[in-house]
């Protein structure tokens, strides 16, 4: 199948397109042993993902091959509304048939090959018309239960883990700024705005965590420029980012940047 690039909403990424693989008959299966740490609570849930981009709301096809073919056209691809119905229609039936081989590997207990199918499958679920903001971090919210159950030794994190995690938290940054750049008007750009300044927060724990100097102080910046656009400088939140701005720069001994910060913060603050 050829290659096209993604819907507006994943403009930034390039998506292959597979064939489709027929889904395996739900049977009644007999109790499989969870690896320890993954509840019977987590695979409900893990389902109830997978079912929803079976079930969900769907966005109309036609619609989003018009606006994609004028996306791609504009990026000079040059390429037909049908083409693009014809690829969004069998990226639909690939997710399908992906979903129900997702929910068939939870029954059975076949985790290890969920993970893998979950990360081979992420960028083409993204382009599902029944693809949401929410659908796309609580798809990510299974693998890092997975990385969490699969990938830790003695309830440390691995190598591994942090490098994965970190993958998504990346990602999900990205389609989030794009989600608010791009608002048509939806009612949910609060909840995006919300999810988008924690993403963000996470990026930064993790940052700091792996020891990373300019991404930590460029994330922390973000912040700030964040929570004052959204807030205003009068809010509690950015007064609270500048301190934490004040604190990063503390902690990699820049104290001319960190001092800047504490007087807008003592200032905001009323402290002296």
């Amino acid at each position: 199948m050829k290659h096209f690039h993604l819907i507006v909403l994943l403009a930034c990424l390039l998506c292959f397109a597979c064939n489709q693989k027929p889904p395996k008959n739900h049977n009644a299966r007999t109790a499989v042993t969870l690896p320890e740490g993954l509840r019977p609570q987590d695979t409900t849930e893990f389902i109830n993902v997978f079912r929803s981009f079976l079930q969900g709301p769907r966005k109309n096809i036609d619609s989003l091959a018009k606006i994609s073919a004028a996306f791609t056209s504009a990026t000079g691809e040059q390429l037909s509304q049908q083409q693009m119905k014809e690829y969004l229609t069998g990226i639909t039936a690939h997710v399908d048939s992906v979903m129900c081989l997702c929910i068939d590997m939870t029954l059975s207990g076949d985790y290890n090959n969920l993970m893998d199918v979950l990360e081979q499958e992420r960028v083409n679920v993204f382009e599902h018309p029944a693809c949401t903001t929410e659908g796309i971090l609580m798809y990510d919210a299974v693998l890092m239960t997975l990385y969490q159950t699969l990938l830790d030794t003695n309830g440390q994190p691995s190598e591994e883990h942090k490098q994965k995690t970190l993958h998504l938290y990346e990602t999900e940054e990205v389609l989030l700024a794009l989600r608010m750049y791009m608002d048509n008007g939806t009612d949910d750009m609060e909840y995006v705005m919300d999810e988008y300044g924690q993403i963000l927060n996470d990026l930064l724990n993790v940052y700091r965590q792996m020891g990373n100097k300019e991404k930590a102080i460029f994330t922390a910046n973000k912040i700030n420029d964040f929570n004052e656009l959204r807030f205003g400088r009068d809010d509690e939140l950015y007064t609270q980012s500048i301190k934490q701005l004040g604190d990063i720069y503390g902690e990699y001994q820049m104290t001319a940047q960190r001092d800047s910060c504490y007087r807008i913060y003592d200032k905001l603050s009323g402290t002296k």
